[in-house]
C-alpha cells in the first residue's frame, strides 16, 4: 500500500472516530443531564455603560437574575460538566452568567451517576432583555459552530455561541408562572373588579406573568384589578 493510500485511511479513521464521538457522546450527555429550577428572584437597576464618545456614560435598565438551579446526572456514567456554562437567551442572544462566587454557588464539574449539584447561578441581563421572544436558561459549550463564521454585535463584537446543540434547556417565565400558583376571581356588578391571587412575591418576573392575566381581564371587562401576594404568613395587596 502506497504511502498516500495509508495516509487517506488514517484521516479517513480518524474521522470515523471523531464523527462517532460527536454523535454518540453529546446526544448521550443531553439525555443524561437533568436541570431544574428550584427558586428564582429578580430585580430591575440602572446601569452605567460607557458610550461611544470617551469619558461619557450612560444609565441604562438592567436586570438581574439570582437562580436556584439542581443539575442530576441520571446516566450509568460520569458526565464531564467542567467545560459547559450557563447562558440566558432571550430573543436569540445569550449572556452567560456572572463569574461564580460567595457561598453557595453553583461550580459545574463531573458529576458521578445519580449525583446532583445545587447552588446559584447569577445573571445581570444587560440591555433589558426581550421577554416577548422568551427568556431561556440553558446549559452547553460556548464555541464556534463548524463551517460558521463569527456573528458580531453592534460594535464588533462577537456575540457568544453554543459549539453544538445546548445540553439543557428551561423556560424561565413558563417555570415562574407556574410555580406562582395564580387563581383569578370576578367581583362586583357585571365582575367589574378582578382579584388576582399569587404565591409568589412580586418581582420583575411576577410583573411579566401578571401582565397576560391583566391584558386577558381587560379585554373581558374588569375596570379595577387587585392582586394579593403571600408567601408563608405574608401578605401584600396591590391595588392597579
Amino acid at each position: 500500500m502506497s504511502g498516500i493510500s495509508e495516509l487517506w485511511l488514517v484521516s479517513i479513521g480518524r474521522l470515523t472516530l471523531a464523527g462517532l464521538l460527536w454523535l454518540g457522546l453529546c446526544p448521550g450527555l443531553s439525555a443524561q443531564i437533568r436541570m431544574e429550577l428550584v427558586g428564582v428572584k429578580s430585580a430591575g437597576s440602572l446601569s452605567s455603560v460607557r458610550q461611544a464618545q470617551p469619558g461619557r456614560q450612560n444609565a441604562v435598565w438592567a436586570l438581574s437574575l439570582e437562580l436556584q438551579v439542581r443539575l442530576t446526572n441520571q446516566g450509568p456514567e460520569d458526565a464531564e460538566l467542567a467545560a459547559a456554562e450557563f447562558f440566558v437567551d432571550s430573543g436569540g442572544s445569550l449572556q452567560r452568567r456572572r463569574a461564580p462566587s460567595g457561598d453557595g454557588a453553583l461550580e459545574l464539574r463531573t458529576l458521578g451517576a445519580g449525583q446532583s449539584i445545587e447552588g446559584k447561578v447569577e445573571f445581570l441581563l444587560l440591555p433589558w432583555p426581550d421577554v416577548a421572544q422568551g427568556l431561556m436558561l440553558k446549559l452547553g459549550v460556548e464555541g464556534q459552530p463548524e463551517n460558521d463564521t463569527p456573528k458580531l454585535d453592534a460594535e464588533g463584537r462577537i456575540i457568544a455561541q453554543f459549539a453544538s446543540e445546548p445540553l439543557c434547556t428551561l423556560d424561565v417565565l413558563q417555570w415562574t408562572s407556574q410555580s406562582s400558583g395564580l387563581v383569578t376571581q370576578r367581583l362586583g356588578p357585571g365582575g367589574a373588579l378582578a382579584l388576582i391571587r399569587t404565591q409568589r412575591n412580586l418581582d420583575v418576573l411576577s410583573a411579566w406573568v401578571l401582565q397576560q392575566q391583566f391584558d386577558q381581564l381587560l379585554s373581558n371587562g374588569a375596570e379595577r384589578v387587585v392582586v394579593t401576594s403571600g408567601v408563608g404568613s405574608r401578605l401584600s395587596v396591590s391595588d392597579e
